[in-house]
């Protein structure tokens, strides 16, 4: 499977992988969006300053009144740039695609397929539909945003304090 490395882009990266957001981004995109609330005038529009890379553009909302809307829905009031982080990544970065959008940018999966393992107690796997020649790619492994930490918890839902089954 494809690995996007440790959550750095490569100087100069050209392919698809230079326009997945990294961490940097994000906090670059919270900078820009700060500076945007502190000097919020009338005007709904927002200006991306030139030189702004796509990865960070791609993170920043459309307008200024949608950024309001994005801090007004917090729990907590943003006091400095870092709190945007999260709500930048929910509120913007996770926007579902449209269908036009993924014809355009998508890729198809159909060389990976679910089947029961051929391994005892194995469960489920993944398996080849087709031939795949050597350093072709098997299907793309996109990194999950996940913007609310308490979603990684797993209970063990059999689990009885009392010993009862």
């Amino acid at each position: 499977f494809l690995n996007y490395g440790y959550c750095q882009r490569n100087e100069g990266a050209t392919d698809w992988t230079a326009q997945i957001p990294m961490p940097q981004d994000y906090e670059e995109a919270a900078v820009i969006a700060w500076e945007w609330l502190e000097s919020a005038d009338d005007s709904d529009d927002v200006v991306v300053p030139e030189g702004t890379e796509v990865p960070v553009a791609s993170l920043l909302p459309q307008s200024l009144s949608h950024l309001q809307e994005i801090v007004a829905s917090a729990s907590v009031r943003p006091i400095m740039p870092d709190d945007l982080i999260p709500l930048l990544a929910k509120h913007v970065a996770s926007t579902p695609r449209t269908p036009e959008w993924i014809r355009a940018n998508g890729m198809c999966l159909e060389n990976l397929v679910p089947r029961k393992s051929t391994i005892p107690q194995a469960g489920r796997g993944g398996f080849a539909q087709f031939l795949i020649k050597q350093g072709e790619i098997v299907v793309p492994a996109p990194m999950l945003q996940i913007t609310d930490r308490d979603a990684l918890f797993m209970y063990d839902r059999d689990y009885h304090p009392s010993g009862d089954q």
